[in-house]
């Protein structure tokens, strides 16, 4: 892991990690969708 170069390495690597990748995926679409309803939800100009 000398030179990394991100793009093509996050590519390759979601290429063979397919199946964590798509856990990692889902994860990411809940945890920004739980983000955008709790803050359009509670209002924080209190």
């Amino acid at each position: 892991m000398e030179k990394i170069f991100f793009p093509t390495n996050l590519i390759g690597w979601m290429l063979l990690n397919s199946k964590f990748n798509g856990i990692l995926l889902r994860f990411t679409i809940f945890g920004s969708f739980a983000i955008f309803f709790v803050q359009s939800y509670v209002p924080f100009n209190i």
